[in-house]
């Protein structure tokens, strides 16, 4: 039997970090300003991005062999996914997308495997040919319509986002290769504490 982490811990820190919010108040127009400056223009700012991707990633890495070392019982498998998701969509995508929209190749990479990493390699492609190109027009289906339904419109997306990748192939095939890996992973996981023993090397 082994040593579970106590990942659910970080649930209170993260509600306390919401709550504070509240205690630090709202960036004035003359300080927005200058904060959106120093985030877009600075060569600090810059190089804090590319540090926080290369960070993350890490965690990533080092997250993924260290559910694969302990031998999670399933709930406590699907817990720390969970938690990883909420994870991810806070912080690794948020600066995912910030990190796409660069003119630099460097963090446009950086942005690319965050995304992958995080589950959703199309986004990295549907959201720059597809969103922005057609913002505000009948053929932006990531905009959600005027009382659409949240399951017509996850299906409308994810056809989309198919569609959309094949205009960058080779990212999309490494895309694609790479977004296939954590599903096969987690399966033979899962698999192994149901007992299926075969599936354990995975």
């Amino acid at each position: 039997m082994c040593t579970y982490a106590h990942y659910y811990y970080l649930y209170p820190l993260l509600l306390v970090a919401n709550l504070l919010n509240v205690y630090w108040g709202e960036f004035k127009n003359s300080e927005l300003l200058e904060e959106l400056r120093y985030f877009y223009c600075s060569k600090t700012s810059y190089y804090l991005k590319c540090l926080n991707a290369i960070v993350l990633l890490g965690l990533i890495a080092l997250g993924n062999a260290f559910v694969d070392s302990k031998g999670f019982s399933l709930g406590y498998l699907l817990g720390f996914g969970i938690t990883t998701g909420l994870l991810s969509g806070c912080f690794i995508v948020t600066l995912a997308h910030d990190l796409l929209h660069s003119r630099s190749r460097l963090q446009k990479v950086l942005s690319v495997l965050l995304l992958t990493m995080s589950g959703i390699p199309h986004f990295a492609t549907e959201h720059v040919f597809g969103h922005h190109r057609y913002i505000g027009l009948k053929k932006d289906v990531t905009t959600a319509k005027l009382n659409e339904d949240f399951y017509t419109y996850f299906c409308k997306v994810t056809l989309s986002n198919l569609k959309a990748g094949p205009k960058m192939p080779y990212l999309y095939f490494m895309m694609i290769t790479m977004a296939l890996l954590p599903p096969i992973w987690l399966y033979g996981k899962i698999s192994y504490c149901f007992g299926c023993e075969n599936f354990s090397a995975l």
